[in-house]
């Protein structure tokens, strides 16, 4: 089960599309606060987001996920163009 937050729709169903192909079961969303409601009934083992989102930084959701009972072991994945060393850091940080 993988949700993937990604405000780009054609990068989001990709990501979907490929991952079906490999029987997974998707979510996809397009902001960081959709994917907090998702995540709480869908109850992921993987989420993959996009780090530069609207509205909410992917930095924000991953503690916001970790902060959901049961999310404290689901696997975060940072989706991101950002690789500095400090972005690396920033995302450990935030739980990825």
């Amino acid at each position: 089960r993988v949700v993937i937050v990604e405000d780009v729709a054609a990068t989001a169903k990709s990501m979907s599309t490929i991952l079906s192909l490999w029987q997974h079961e998707t979510k996809t969303c397009p902001d960081g606060f959709t994917a907090l409601e998702v995540i709480r009934t869908f109850r992921p083992d993987v989420v993959l987001a996009d780090l530069g989102l609207p509205q909410m930084s992917g930095y924000q959701l991953a503690e916001e996920i970790r902060k959901l009972p049961g999310q404290q072991d689901t696997v975060l994945i940072a989706i991101s163009g950002y690789g500095q060393p400090a972005d690396k850091e920033r995302s450990q940080a935030a739980g990825f």
